[in-house]
This record gives C-alpha cells, sequence and structure tokens, in this order.
C-alpha cells in the first residue's frame, strides 16, 4: 500500500497540492484538538496558554481561506493548460493483431507461385512498416501476372499477421485461365461502392443503414481505428479510377492500406507504384517447368533449356503467354505452337483469345481518347525487340507534330503499350515482345476493320 502512496506522490504536479492538503487540514483540525484538550482534559497550567493560542478560531478560518485559494487555483491551472494535440491511435502491434478476414479473395489459378522473389520481398516490407506510402499499385501489360502477385501478398505470413482485415474488391472484367477467355460482370466500384464493401468484409453491417454522411464518417473512424489492407484489383476499368484513389487516401486509411493492380499507371501523390514486366529467364525457365509439371507437358519437361531460353524470348517471359505456349504443346510440336502464336495469330484460332485479353481493351481505350496513339503503337513495328529508339527517331517515323507526338507517347508508355529505358534525357523506346507479335498480327487489322 505504502508504495501506492509513493507511486501517487511521486507524479508530477501532485506533490504540491498534497501539502497545500495537509497545512489546511492542519489548521482546520489542530484548533479544534486544542480546544477539546483543554475542555476535556486535565494538563499541566504551563501548557494552558499554548493551547489557547493553538485553539484560537482564527487558525480556522486562515485553514478555510488557504483551502478556496487552493481550489481556485486549481480551477485556474486546469482551464489554462493547454490540452494535448489530438493523434490517430497507435497501430496495433504487429505481432498481436487477430488474424485477418478475407472472405472475398478469389482462389488461385495455379498450383505453385514461382517467381517474382524480390517483389515479395519488396511489397511484403512496404506493407508491414507504418509510414508512407499508404499506396502501392502493381502496374503491367495483361497476362503479367498482377492478380496472381497481389494475391500471393495477402496470403504472406508477415503480412497476414499485421492487419485485422484483408478487403478485396474486382473490377475485372474478363479473364484467361486454361487457354479460355470469358467475360465476366464486374462488381461496381464507387467510392460509396467501396465503402460499403470494406464495412461488408469487415462485418461491420450496422453502417450500411446509416445516412450517407454518417456511413462514410462512421466507416472512416473504423478504418482509421483498426489496421485493413484494401486489394482492388484491375483498378484501370473503373471510370476514373485516379480521383478514387485520391479520394481514398485524402482522409480514409489512418494506418491501413491500399494494393491496387491497373494495366495503366495511376497518377497520384503518395503512391508507390511497381511495373512489373515479364519474368526474368531464370525465373521464366522455372515457371515453363512448374507449368509443364503441373498439365503433364512432356514435350516441354523434356526439352533442352535453349529451347525454354526460346520461349521466354518469345513470349517476354509473361506467365500468360508462356502458359498458353505450354498448354498448346499438349496438341502440337513446341515449334508448330511457337510459330502459330508469334507469327499469324489468325482471328479464328485460340491466340486471337489470348491477344484479345491482354490488348483489347487498352486498344480500344486509345482509339477513343486519342487515335494518334494508335497510330503511333503501329508505326513502332520496325522496333523488333530488344531493338530500342531515341525519341527523335520515334517521332520521325511517327509522322506526328511534336504536341501530338508527346501526348501519344505519354499514353502509351502510361498504358504499359510501349517500355521506356534510360535515364532522363536519354530515353528510349520500345516493345515489349508479345507487343510487337500483336501490332504485326491479324488482330489489330481486324480491330482496325471493326472500328471504320
Amino acid at each position: 500500500m505504502w508504495q501506492k502512496v509513493r507511486n501517487f506522490v511521486a507524479q508530477p504536479g501532485r506533490r504540491k497540492w498534497l501539502i497545500i492538503l495537509i497545512l489546511m487540514v492542519a489548521l482546520l483540525v489542530i484548533p479544534f484538538l486544542a480546544q477539546i484538550i483543554q475542555q476535556k482534559v486535565a494538563i499541566n497550567p504551563d501548557w494552558n496558554g499554548l493551547l489557547a493560542y493553538l485553539g484560537h478560531p482564527a487558525w480556522q478560518g486562515f485553514g478555510s481561506l488557504i483551502g478556496l485559494l487552493a481550489l481556485a487555483f486549481a480551477i485556474y491551472e486546469k482551464a489554462s493548460t493547454p490540452k494535448p494535440p489530438v493523434s490517430p491511435p497507435p497501430a496495433p502491434p504487429l505481432a498481436t493483431v487477430s488474424p485477418p478476414s478475407h472472405s472475398k479473395v478469389p482462389p488461385p489459378t495455379y498450383t505453385t507461385f514461382v517467381g517474382r522473389t524480390a517483389f515479395i520481398n519488396e511489397l511484403q516490407q512496404r506493407l508491414s512498416t507504418n509510414p508512407p506510402p499508404n499506396v502501392i499499385a502493381l502496374t503491367g501489360m495483361g497476362g503479367t501476372g498482377k492478380t496472381a502477385l497481389a494475391r500471393e501478398i495477402i496470403e504472406h505470413p508477415t503480412v497476414k499477421k499485421g492487419f485485422e482485415h484483408i478487403v478485396w474488391l474486382s473490377a475485372k472484367t474478363e479473364f484467361f485461365e486454361d487457354e479460355k477467355g470469358a467475360t465476366i460482370d464486374p462488381q461496381s466500384v464507387t467510392f460509396d461502392g467501396l465503402l460499403d464493401e470494406i464495412a461488408k468484409q469487415c462485418q461491420q453491417l450496422d453502417f450500411l443503414s446509416l445516412l450517407p454522411e454518417k456511413k462514410r464518417e462512421a466507416i472512416r473512424a473504423f478504418i482509421h481505428q483498426h489496421r485493413i489492407l484494401i486489394t482492388i484489383d484491375n483498378l484501370d476499368t473503373v471510370p476514373n479510377y485516379e480521383a478514387l484513389v485520391k479520394e481514398l487516401q485524402s482522409n480514409f486509411l489512418g494506418y491501413s492500406r491500399v494494393l491496387i493492380t491497373s494495366r495503366h499507371a495511376v497518377q497520384s501523390a503518395n503512391l508507390y507504384l511497381i511495373p512489373l514486366g515479364g519474368l526474368d529467364e531464370q525465373e521464366g525457365l522455372k515457371f515453363l517447368r512448374s507449368r509443364a509439371a503441373e498439365i503433364g507437358a512432356k514435350g516441354v519437361q523434356t526439352a533442352r533449356e535453349e529451347t525454354l531460353k526460346t520461349i521466354h524470348l518469345k513470349t517476354g517471359g509473361l506467365p500468360l503467354a508462356m502458359r498458353l505456349v505450354v498448354g498448346q504443346t499438349l496438341y502440337d510440336n513446341l515449334e508448330t505452337v511457337l510459330k502459330r502464336i508469334m507469327e499469324r495469330a489468325y482471328i479464328k484460332e485460340d491466340t486471337y483469345k489470348l491477344y484479345r485479353f491482354i490488348y483489347q481493351h487498352s486498344w480500344m481505350r486509345l482509339g477513343e481518347v486519342n487515335p494518334d496513339a494508335q497510330e503511333l503503337l503501329m508505326a513502332l513495328a520496325p522496333y523488333e525487340p530488344p531493338l530500342t529508339g531515341a525519341k527523335a527517331d520515334v517521332q520521325a517515323i511517327s509522322k506526328l507534330a511534336d504536341l501530338p507526338f508527346e501526348t501519344a507517347l505519354g499514353q502509351l508508355v502510361q498504358m504499359s503499350l510501349v517500355n521506356m529505358v534510360g535515364p532522363a534525357g536519354q530515353e528510349r523506346y520500345g516493345l515489349h515482345p508479345l507487343t510487337y507479335y500483336f501490332i504485326r498480327s491479324d488482330v489489330t487489322k481486324e480491330w482496325q476493320q471493326g472500328s471504320q
């Protein structure tokens, strides 16, 4: 008990008040005791003078005055002390949060995830730390495995440990799996729709019955108080998607994080962009062998390393294209498959579905917003990978004036249809191998004729 008393007294500001309290009590109690002793107790007459002095009523009045002054000073001190600034609650310790709920994460379309080791390490580190950026975007052309990588990240033990809830929202309009393409109805993605989905997947259903402004505030407070990983897949299919990201960033995230996949680069402050290309050669060969083992493609399983390097080279390491090649070797020899995919791509063949999945959305959008960009992409046909050209050379081939050329080139780079390499001021431009084969195939001719 005495230890508790000592701890209480030791706290800043309490010692002076304790002294004042003791003095006040003494001035009130001692006169009263002195009067009782004089009246009730037979004592030495020599002490009567001292007791009369201590029992004088003036001491009690003085004690009461000290008490009133102390009370007034305490009220003044409390009123004049500035309040500490309000700060967001500290992030929950990573090791103590409960296992995340993430019921809408799609099942994997693969048996074994291969490659992207460096990206996985970087992403899990960035998602496990509190400082900005609070939005991370995985960008790249269709078929680079953005969705698979995002799914692999949210299943990473370190990431799962760091979040209480994982929300998955898909704006995907089509998929390509097992060499077949199909369209699907996307989830309606608006800002309020996104907030509703967060509430649903975090089991906060009471929020949904609130009026719009109160619902926004309730969900904002919930996101601030909890660590939530919000994943938005295929953001580029959402109208005005950059405005949605900015609004989410403005005052909603707190210690929560957003992971985006998009075919197009996302322009927003405090956003970390991770562009995905094809797998490097070592990971690409490992991917080919793994996929061949999964489906029993003996031709690829027994192929020499040089043959696998050829597949990797011609597909640019694009996971989706390599899957297609491996799958079609079940029915044709490898040489025939490569020739059909890379050199013909007739409109009625399965390869058309691959090109359609990867390019049609971006191609049609270019036609809507800037036909010059379509023409510039087609003008890059002489640049067979790995050839690249300086900006002046590319402009000369395109025959576009300065402003239309700059606009069109910027759009192609942003939409991952043209690669930009080299330091600032010395940029060079080229094509992904699959983009090169796409613009030389019958697919573009068919789409051009269909749009006329």
